[in-house]
């Protein structure tokens, strides 16, 4: 059988205040996001702690209508049977009582992961404190009560067993996962850039440990045994060790390392981004897990799945990462280390067997493969406990209408003006509509429909009064352009079009313009997210870095006082749920307005040209474009790089200054902001168009809109509502993805004329299955069934 909505995911770990990127956490984050793609149809929800931190990592989940606050209701809508899966059952907040209210019902699995019982194994080094032996021992006594455990080994299952009593029928092995992201290298030169970028004391030739820092790891150890190589060898092959350590243990490494003389030769990075770790893993010379004991031990694998030849202490799971005996080594014994680390250095036929390894076992660990065991294990699980319930005897003709359209409008210069503009027509088609802008707006010389006229903002309330509207669509974006509609919205209900989601820049705009009826910013923002730290909030805005980091929407507020919530897609639509729970039902997503009327014909310019479009904000990551560009340009002599938009001069200059050092700064061209008919040209005269985002606003790109429109082959990010495009119209590239991946996709487009035409058709019949009369029918009918609102306050 297979399981329709009746799993239930809780996420606490990704919400833990100082560990969202540690092991644990990125174990959930990565099982979560392999089950949504795996079995989407399994999934009924996916819990966060309403008291909790916001989530870093949740982009991947958003737009999906899972994500939901636990609550003593259950997160399913039916009668029958669910499994509730507590993913960090020893993180788990008020976990010293019980399980939530709903997940001791007798129609509920629960189901519980556990990733290794190390502080039952090792009490005198984690659980000196009485406090900790009484809180760990009331968790282990949950864990005792769940109907199925899973564990990330074989290992840890046998742990389970053994000193938790659990019914070996009910504990099962789903095994760990290894992001795609880390792979063998693709560009030798690449990798050792990034190296030499970040850690230019490393030198070619290095042995790599990288892991965590307390004492189980066996740092000393490795260290110990590293200091009993030869000199000359050391010399040759440095020891690089990646972990995140407090000041003091690093210099107690440090000592350590010059005590035995061995300093000139250890490299001690601390913590590093992905995107270096997985260079470091490419190209070590020999990678070395000295561990006493593991749950899993996913460096192990990652390097494994890096191509790196790995050799690692033969005890616990590294067992059954590394299965031949003879890669593995004692490690209690640095005399068994060191002859490990020598034959693994110069035996160049133990290192062709490291590297074979390697390599046969690169798709062993696989998430797909770990979602895929823990939906069979939970389905036959679940289909046990119906039948004990049933044996148990449970049973479980008219005037046009008028509307007022609340929205920047051209000449002001801004991407939802020129999306209002392009849906004014389609709006008078079926009603008269009045424009109305705000105070700092210019009048626009547009040509308008016969049936639309444009005003002032601030005499909306008394044109309502005179003869109300049938209909006040605000269209919301988190720009200085929109601040009118915060006191607008207050006195006069409507429907809200919203083009971010992420408000945080737009009460900074009316806090610091108009000032703010609910206190300050600070005190607007932590009412709405009480979790955001007061630190950041005080200076009156909010970073987009710090936005991004504590996830910082602030979108309640509009989204409770709009009659109706509309969104481009699912994706927004799940952060305004999120940020208005108990207005879900009034968030509904509506189609992104796209044309091909009066567009120039996509006639790409002779020779080879790349560009990327709109304004170009770091957020756009368009330094990863000029990286990925000068790799291209390598291959492809006389290639261009076009960057047209908006830019700030900083920007711009940091650029430059970065095409001028990979040797393309003649091949890159920033324009300045074009009127609409030449940026239409510029992009119909390249071959392919890079979109990216390092951070989704919850926005749809009408830079991406206009690239689909022209047929453009187009790359995106795979972040936000990105996601959303069909997979033939688009060619999304991950948003961790580093130089050589993009540049390997522009290669592709470039090279298969097929993929071209195929992307091309399929764009265009994209645009054209999501017209702006689409977009406009659709407003309309929400519009229209919220007609004639009251106004809320004397004009």
């Amino acid at each position: 059988m297979t399981l329709r909505r009746e799993l239930v995911l809780e996420l606490t770990a990704l919400q833990s205040p100082t560990d969202q990127e540690r092991g644990i956490a990125r174990y959930v984050l990565e099982h979560a996001a392999a089950l949504v793609d795996v079995a989407p149809e399994a999934l009924a929800g996916l819990m966060l702690d309403p008291g909790g931190v916001w989530p870093k990592t949740l982009d991947r989940f958003l737009g999906r209508d899972l994500l939901a606050w636990q609550s003593e209701r259950p997160p399913v809508d039916h009668d029958g049977v669910f499994a509730y899966h507590i993913t960090s059952p020893f993180e788990f907040r008020a976990l010293d009582v019980q399980w939530p209210h709903y997940a001791r019902s007798d129609r509920v699995l629960t189901v519980v992961t556990v990733y290794d019982l190390i502080p039952l194994l090792y009490p005198e080094q984690y659980l000196q404190a009485p406090e900790q032996r009484s809180r760990y021992a009331a968790r282990v006594a949950l864990i005792g009560q769940a109907d199925l455990i899973l564990t990330i080994s074989a290992a840890t299952a046998r742990d389970v067993v053994r000193e938790l009593g659990a019914d070996a029928r009910n504990v099962v092995n789903i095994g760990t996962g290894v992001p795609t992201y880390f792979h063998p290298v693709q560009n030798r030169a690449v990798a050792d850039a990034e190296i030499a970028a970040v850690l230019p004391s490393i030198r070619p030739g290095f042995v790599f440990y990288t892991g965590g820092d307390d004492f189980r790891k066996n740092i000393e150890g490795l260290l110990t045994a590293y200091g009993r190589l030869p000199p000359p060898l050391r010399h040759e092959h440095q020891l690089v060790i990646t972990c995140k350590v407090t000041p003091a243990r690093r210099d107690y490494y440090r000592a350590l390392a010059a005590n035995q003389g061995i300093l000139d030769d250890v490299v001690f990075t601390g913590q590093i981004a992905d995107l270096t770790l997985r260079s470091l893993y490419q190209t070590a010379h020999l990678f070395v897990f000295p561990s006493l004991y593991e749950g899993f031990g996913l460096p192990l694998a990652e390097a494994l799945r890096c191509g790196a030849p790995a050799i690692a202490a033969d005890s616990s799971s590294m067992r059954e990462i590394v299965s031949e005996p003879q890669h593995r080594f004692d490690p209690v014994d640095p005399l068994a280390m060191g002859r490990a680390l020598s034959r693994g250095l110069v035996d160049q036929a133990h290192r062709r067997e490291l590297t074979d390894y390697a390599a046969s076992r690169r798709d062993d660990f696989l998430w797909e493969h770990v979602a895929e065991r823990s939906i069979t294990a939970i389905d036959a699980a679940l289909e046990v406990h119906r039948r004990r319930r049933s044996m148990a005897g449970r049973s479980a003709h008219e005037t046009l209408p008028r509307i007022a359209l609340v929205t920047p409008f051209p000449p002001q210069a801004s991407g939802v003006a020129d999306y209002s503009a392009a849906l004014l027509p389609e709006l008078c088609r079926r009603a008269d509509v009045d424009v109305f802008v705000g105070p700092a707006a210019a009048m626009t010389g547009l040509p308008l429909p016969q049936n639309a006229r444009v005003l002032r903002a601030e005499s909306l309330p008394f044109q309502h009064s005179l003869q109300p509207y049938d209909g006040v669509l605000y269209c919301m974006g988190n720009s200085e352009y929109h601040v009118q509609i915060h006191e607008l919205l207050q006195r006069l209900p409507g429907i809200v079009l919203a083009h971010d989601v992420r408000l945080a820049g737009f009460y900074a705009y009316v806090a610091a313009r108009y000032g703010l009826t609910e206190g300050s910013f600070a005190d607007l923002a932590r009412k709405l997210q009480p979790n955001i730290p007061e630190a950041v909030t005080a200076k009156g805005y909010v970073t987009q870095v710090e936005q991004h980091q504590h996830g910082v929407f602030l979108t309640g507020l509009v989204v409770r006082r709009a009659l109706r919530f509309l969104v481009h897609s699912h994706y927004a639509a799940e952060v305004a749920a999120l940020q208005a729970p108990e207005c879900r039902e009034n968030v509904t997503v509506v189609p992104f307005g796209m044309t091909r009327r009066g567009l120039p014909a996509a006639t790409p310019a002779p020779g080879l040209r790349v560009g990327t479009f709109g304004m170009a904000h770091p957020v756009k990551r368009i330094d990863l474009v000029v990286q990925a560009f000068a790799l291209l340009a390598r291959e492809r002599p006389g290639a261009r790089l076009l960057v047209v938009g908006d830019i700030e001069a900083a920007h711009r200059e940091t650029l430059t200054a970065l095409a001028e050092q990979l040797g393309v700064a003649a091949e890159v061209e920033f324009t300045a902001r074009v009127d609409k008919q030449e940026y239409l040209e510029l992009i119909a005269s390249v071959h392919c168009a890079v979109q990216l985002r390092g951070i989704s606003n919850g926005e749809t790109s009408a830079a991406v809109a206009d690239c689909l429109s022209l047929g453009v082959p187009t790359i995106v990010s795979a972040l936000g509502s990105a996601l959303e495009y069909p997979d033939d119209v688009v060619l999304r590239l991950s948003a961790e993805a580093g130089p050589d991946e993009l540049s390997s996709a522009l290669l592709t487009i470039i090279d298969d004329e097929a993929l071209r035409q195929r992307l091309q058709q399929q764009a265009i019949r994209y645009v054209e299955q999501h017209s702006f009369r689409r977009a406009a029918d659709e407003l309309l009918a929400h519009l229209l069934a919220e007609r004639r609102p009251s106004l809320a306050a004397a004009s």
